[in-house]
């Protein structure tokens, strides 16, 4: 039979020691000290049971202070605000993050490279570049990717512009410029191109 207090205290030796009773999960390995934590674990990780839904959009929550949360986005609510620039946000955590902006703190440190970041989501994408980790895969040609956003820039429908030649009026002092032009060209995997450009170049800077 499941004890019903959560907690359990008695004295040992003149010396109060507490025991905890512990609430495990029958499909992993994990346990909890309070009911309540338990039910959240199995909804989220196992059962994906997600009873409480919007009747706007039809999104479904694990519990109803997220819901209630949620409904922010469509009633515009933002009730908290920035001290610094006045700025309103509506989440608590959100307007945690932009005052890191304020005081530049960035709290997760990347253990390999020593670079910081303001969210933790920020670092777990940077790790991918020390793991060689590339979860996202598409789907018509196989390539993957470690980041979604560089698997829908590539599933785009629209096409990425591509950078239009640079015309040049009078005459330059910096040594630098054509060898810059130079390397553009070389990018462009077209030596032709690079040539004629290098020799109209030159034409407009004489």
């Amino acid at each position: 039979m499941e004890q019903l207090r959560y907690l359990l205290s008695y004295c040992w030796r003149g010396e109060k020691t507490i025991a905890w009773t512990m609430f495990p999960c029958d499909r992993c390995e994990k346990s909890y000290t309070a009911r309540g934590a338990l039910i959240t674990h199995k909804r989220q990780h196992h059962s994906g049971e997600k009873p409480h839904r919007c009747d706007q959009c039809g999104r479904c929550y694990v519990w109803e202070s997220q819901l209630k949360t949620h409904y922010r986005v469509h009633t515009g609510e933002k009730p908290y605000d920035c001290d610094l620039c006045n700025k309103k946000f509506s989440t608590s955590s959100k307007l945690t993050i932009h005052l890191r902006a304020h005081t530049g703190d960035k709290p997760h440190t990347c253990k390999i490279c020593g670079m910081s970041f303001v969210v933790s989501g920020s670092l777990n994408c940077h790790m991918r570049i020390h793991t060689g980790e590339k979860r996202f895969t598409c789907d018509t040609c196989g390539r993957a990717f470690a980041r979604l956003c560089m698997l829908k820039r590539t599933n785009s429908p629209t096409p990425r512009r591509k950078p239009s030649a640079v015309t040049f009026v009078g005459k330059s002092s910096e040594p630098g410029m054509m060898s810059m032009f130079t390397s553009w060209y070389t990018q462009m995997k077209d030596p032709s191109s690079a040539t004629s450009a290098i020799r109209g170049l030159r034409l407009c800077l004489n």
